[in-house]
């Protein structure tokens, strides 16, 4: 039987569904043999899956899903490998963990000109996540009655072109590649289909590259054969390794841990620390 892998997943330390520990046992239940975790913005369960990971006999990777803006646009940066309790590190998270702050702040008030009112204190202190976003506001919009369900508070409230929409408060997509690389990191543009369709995906390498970027998630739960098959042409003729994963949340969000089997070339899984 193939090794099943998985580098891009999500606890309650960003907005996934589990806690770290629950998730790798997930993970297990379902065969796999190594993961990541990858919350935003965020390494506070690392640790704990991999003490988790060392007990269940999953190989769990330290990593990061760093939300980046590229010319108006969001990209996503994965980071593997990384120095997951320095200090500096935790303080240059501090520092997005910051940015997401202001933005919340500015969504909070927009809602409450629309008439939905909600005290943000209240819901830091009541979410499980470290790292608060979007999804958590459009949870509590639906506790407290203001919609239907999170997924109504997006599509009527806090998505994109909806009135309380804020935009992204971002680090630079190539200020985060230069960042990771710094302390160590094995980088991996994450979910790059939408950026290939939209034509930008060969002019953001052209800048990322040169910064040390080395991979691209050719494997992704929502990638067609095609999208698959596209981006591992660029992934050889750009010399970058082939990363993948489920972008798992929770059974409504993402694929589901293994979805889309992740194929790892050898010097891959020797620069990732996977060892057969």
């Amino acid at each position: 039987m193939n090794n099943i892998y998985d580098f891009h997943m999500h606890s309650n330390k960003s907005d996934g569904g589990s806690t770290p520990k629950d998730l790798v046992a997930f993970c297990k239940q379902r065969g796999l043999n190594a993961i990541a975790l990858t919350d935003h913005d965020t390494v506070s369960g690392v640790a704990e899956a991999i003490e988790e990971g060392k007990r269940l006999g999953v190989k769990v990777l330290p990593g990061v899903e760093l939300s980046t803006t590229y010319n108006g646009e969001e990209v996503h940066i994965l980071g593997y490998g990384i120095p997951y309790q320095d200090e500096k590190f935790l303080a240059f998270l501090d520092y997005l963990k910051e940015m997401r702050e202001e933005r919340n702040k500015l969504i909070i008030k927009r809602l409450r000109s629309n008439g939905v009112v909600l005290d943000y204190d209240e819901i830091k202190k009541d979410a499980e996540s470290v790292v608060v976003g979007r999804y958590q506001i459009a949870k509590v919009m639906a506790e407290k009655g203001f919609c239907r369900s999170p997924a109504e508070a997006f599509d009527r409230f806090i998505g994109v072109g909806q009135p309380c929409f804020v935009s992204v408060l971002r680090i630079p997509t190539p200020d985060a590649v230069s960042k990771l690389k710094e302390f160590g990191a094995f980088t991996s543009l994450a979910h790059p289909a939408n950026l290939m369709r939209s034509g930008k995906l060969e002019e953001l390498l052209d800048i990322l590259i040169p910064l040390g970027l080395d991979g691209m998630e050719c494997y992704y739960h929502s990638h067609s054969e095609r999208d698959r098959e596209s981006l591992k042409e660029i992934a050889i003729k750009r010399k970058l390794h082939a990363t993948g994963g489920s972008d798992f949340h929770d059974s409504g969000h993402g694929g589901l841990p293994g979805s889309g089997y992740v194929v790892l070339e050898e010097e891959t899984k020797k620069l990732l620390g996977i060892d057969d």
